[in-house]
């Protein structure tokens, strides 16, 4: 853990990383729905991101036992209509050299991805039905809220930046077997929506471990056969850690 990565996941550099999180905060607000969107030629329509997939996992299997820390960061590419442009990071431990792309998948062949047999009922109905069924010019305000990032800011319109998983990330270490997969499900809940002071996209991260040994599963939100799913215990803005 100690050991200085100077390039991670597929050879990305650190500054490339911290070039994309900028890019997130930079965005007009008015084109972040397209980031989540690629068009569809056959179709002529644009087809939403379902889900985003952890692509490589050794290097995450190798570091398992170590975390402590996880976080999500919203990050975005260059424009491009073709393809999903909001490519999540995954940072453990707040160690920059330890960034984790997580790669956008707007639909799956042979499979409703949106179905009933691939996630628990409560968790499709309570968020992932909602991101489903927006409309696409209301995905904006999604990551909006009226608060502050530090303590001596002035109360404003701020714009989502990371979400913690923290809960999740201390329940790994009890996963004897390998993770075999790591899904990130956007979400929307509705309870939060439209409310000034919340952050309404509710993003819930599925861990899929190798053998499950009855692992503690408590604070989680909750779990599928061999799939678990959990919550974020806090977005950053507008709760952002006291610096």
């Amino acid at each position: 853990m100690e050991q200085t990565i100077e390039q991670n996941q597929k050879g990305k550099s650190l500054s490339d990383h911290k070039n994309k999180r900028e890019q997130w905060c930079k965005e007009d607000v008015l084109k972040l729905a397209q980031h989540f969107h690629c068009f569809n030629k056959e179709k002529a329509m644009y087809n939403r991101v379902t889900h985003f997939e952890m692509t490589s996992l050794k290097k995450f299997n190798e570091i398992k036992k170590d975390i402590q820390k996880m976080k999500i960061y919203l990050t975005l590419e260059k424009d491009d209509r073709d393809k999903i442009t909001c490519v999540p990071q995954l940072e453990v431990n707040d160690n920059e050299n330890l960034v984790f792309e997580l790669t956008p998948v707007a639909e799956i062949s042979k499979q409703n991805y949106f179905g009933d047999f691939l996630v628990p009922k409560i968790f499709k109905d309570f968020v992932w039905n909602n991101w489903k069924d927006i409309e696409m010019h209301l995905i904006d305000d999604l990551f909006h809220c009226l608060g502050k990032k530090y303590d001596t800011d002035l109360k404003s319109l701020v714009r989502v930046e990371y979400f913690e998983f923290d809960d999740i990330a201390k329940n790994i270490q009890s996963f004897e077997g390998d993770i075999t997969a790591i899904t990130l499900y956007p979400g929307i809940d509705m309870n939060k929506f439209g409310k000034k002071d919340w952050i309404s996209f509710t993003p819930v991260l599925g861990i899929k471990p190798r053998i499950d040994n009855g692992q503690s599963r408590k604070g989680l939100f909750e779990f599928n056969n061999d799939e678990t799913y959990a919550e974020y215990s806090r977005p950053c803005p507008p709760t952002c850690p006291k610096e």
